[in-house]
């Protein structure tokens, strides 16, 4: 799946709000590391809702014998 301008820049974004998150974890700011999660991940699924349309759990085959 190939992403148009502003869907690469709507991943951008996630990933900078996520390395934001990271950059404050601690107890004080846990609220705000949640606020930058929250908005990261509607960001994503809004890329391609169609993607997100699925079961929580996938089940893969182990074909180790």
């Amino acid at each position: 799946m190939m992403l148009n301008k502003f869907q690469e820049q709507d991943l951008m974004g996630s990933v900078e709000h996520l390395e934001s998150a990271l950059e404050c974890i601690d107890d004080e700011n846990l609220p705000k590391v949640i606020k930058h999660i929250n908005k990261a991940i509607v960001y994503i699924k809004n890329i391609n809702p169609t993607l997100f349309n699925y079961p929580r759990v996938a089940k893969y085959i182990n074909r180790k014998e």
